[in-house]
């Protein structure tokens, strides 16, 4: 039987979409504004990307 004495609980919080989603169905990224590369525009970040670059992202939020 293990010693439950010297065992610490700990709470862990976890960001909006770190584990899962991308671009392609987030609030934030805008599908039909596109750069001369194809990339779409996030307005979160004020940059440009293709869905598969973002995975994980710290902002993502569902579309729906």
């Amino acid at each position: 039987m293990k010693n439950k004495v010297n065992e610490i609980k700990t709470k862990i919080c976890i960001p909006k979409g770190f584990f899962g989603g991308n671009c392609s169905n987030c609030i934030y990224w805008e599908e039909y504004n596109r750069n001369s590369d194809g990339r779409a525009y996030c307005s979160y970040y004020d940059d440009w990307y293709y869905p598969s670059e973002r995975r994980g992202c710290f902002t993502y939020e569902r579309n729906w």
